[in-house]
């Protein structure tokens, strides 16, 4: 993770690889992680960069909107929480 000044927008990159599959899946992949990132727009925090890499055992037929909430949703609460921890320790140090 990648952090830049908090007034630049956070940037996504998806990087999906042929060993996830064939084109059609790998276009599937990145349309539903691009809507579970569209739909928590509001809840990312601005400057950070974030790289989405699915790997080769990913389950393409089960992969839902509601299971990449599922697995991503906590991991932006923490993505949260780190970035507050930082701005805090920056506070108390300055």
């Amino acid at each position: 993770m990648l952090i830049r000044p908090a007034s630049v927008p956070w940037r996504l990159g998806l990087a999906v690889s042929k060993k996830v599959g064939r084109a059609t899946v790998r276009n599937r992949v990145k349309r539903v992680l691009r809507e579970f990132f569209r739909l928590n727009r509001p809840t990312i925090p601005n400057g950070i960069d974030i790289v989405a890499v699915p790997k080769r055992n990913l389950d393409v037929p089960g992969l839902t909107l509601a299971s990449v909430s599922a697995d991503l949703g906590p991991l932006l609460l923490r993505i949260q929480a780190d970035l507050e921890r930082l701005a805090r320790q920056d506070g108390l140090s300055a």
